[in-house]
């Protein structure tokens, strides 16, 4: 009897990998220090090959049927329109990750493979949108990414497989973000409105740390809760820090919350992977 292959997506969250793999090539040693065109031009070329090599990494080892590339759009979304200073922290992009991230967006094309940017769309929420039309149709999903916000997607169909160093992937799925975190995945978003979150400025509360964070929605099962009840906070000093903290929560809350609901304009059968596609990657 022939077997038929069940549907298999793979969602690269594109800057995520390359700035994985931009770290894991130089370092951090180059922080700070204007590059010469000739070095930028050669590290945007080391770059474009480990991110290839990537690419094709996991695309050998998960044989999907159909992937999806999704990076930032450009201009300001609805987390700057709620707070100012989301991200305001971070600095520009390096001149060879913005000349490799040109590079590679040529290739997707060349590679027919759908690469979706959409002004004012972070990555999170294009991704967030497409495990929602995956799981619609059962389909099996891989999310490529370092990002521990999209943890949140995991669950049903979908896995996270989360990049670490030397190029290697480790899937974390709902057994290993409850193992990671110490809390239930359903809790994941109030979690991380509680700690924050240091590279995007996102506030949480302020000496409420993971453990903390952890043990109070043991207790109180959501934010929510835990608002409404901090009369009820063993510790005089964290019902201090939760009470002067709240409203600091529940922005941070909205902050980190995915949106699931973009239009992505595109049906999933646009994300099959054509036979020449595969063989480029087979190489």
């Amino acid at each position: 009897m022939e077997t038929i292959k069940k549907d298999r997506l793979l969602i690269f969250d594109l800057m995520s990998l390359v700035y994985r793999c931009h770290f894991y090539i130089s370092g951090y040693s180059d922080k700070g220090r204007t590059k010469t065109a000739e070095e930028v031009a050669r590290d945007a070329s080391l770059l474009v090959g480990e991110v290839k090599r990537r690419f094709a990494s996991i695309i050998k080892e998960q044989s999907p049927t159909h992937v999806l590339v999704a990076s930032d759009g450009q201009g300001p979304g609805f987390r700057n329109a709620i707070y100012a200073e989301y991200k305001a922290n971070r600095n520009g992009r390096p001149a060879e990750i913005i000349a490799a991230t040109k590079e590679i967006e040529k290739l997707l094309n060349e590679l027919k493979i759908n690469y979706i940017e959409i002004p004012g769309v972070e990555a999170d929420d294009i991704i967030g949108s497409a495990c929602v039309l995956a799981k619609s149709l059962d389909i099996e999903t891989f999310v490529v990414s370092s990002d521990k916000d999209l943890c949140q997607l995991i669950g049903g169909s979908v896995r996270l497989a989360r990049m670490v160093d030397g190029g290697k992937f480790d899937l974390y799925d709902k057994a290993a973000v409850e193992a990671k975190f110490g809390v239930g995945l359903e809790q994941l978003t109030d979690y991380m409105a509680l700690v924050g979150d240091a590279s995007d400025n996102i506030p949480g509360v302020t000496g409420i740390g993971p453990k903390t964070a952890a043990a109070l929605l043991k207790e109180f099962s959501t934010l929510e809760n835990l608002l409404d009840k901090t009369s009820e906070i063993k510790s005089e000093s964290t019902r201090k820090k939760i009470e002067a903290g709240a409203e600091d929560a529940r922005l941070s809350k909205k902050l980190v919350s995915i949106d699931n609901s973009i239009n992505l304009g595109f049906e999933i059968e646009e994300f099959e992977l054509n036979e020449g596609t595969v063989g480029y990657f087979a190489k």
